[in-house]
């Protein structure tokens, strides 16, 4: 079986499962969808979350705090001109 018909069973089952749970009922497809790559994330996409993780470890060790949330919020808001 081919890796892409086999992942396509894999959800099938967990949407067949999370249905007959009654654990979807307020769920889309989509957001089955969502929650199935969150509960299965691909080697791809964990590669890209550690990577991103390693790169923001590397930048906290050098010195750099990033922004606070509050001040990067204003800004965009300025930006935009929204409103609080």
């Amino acid at each position: 079986m081919s890796l892409l018909l086999d992942e396509l069973q894999r959800f099938s089952e967990f949407a067949k499962q999370s249905i007959d749970a009654g654990n979807s009922n307020h769920l889309s497809l989509d957001e089955l969808f969502d929650e199935w790559r969150r509960l299965n994330p691909s080697t791809a996409s964990m590669e890209e979350d550690h990577a991103a993780i390693a790169v923001a470890l590397e930048d906290f060790e050098n010195g750099d705090r990033g922004e606070v949330a509050g001040n990067l919020s204003r800004r965009v808001r300025e930006q935009y001109g929204i409103d609080k």
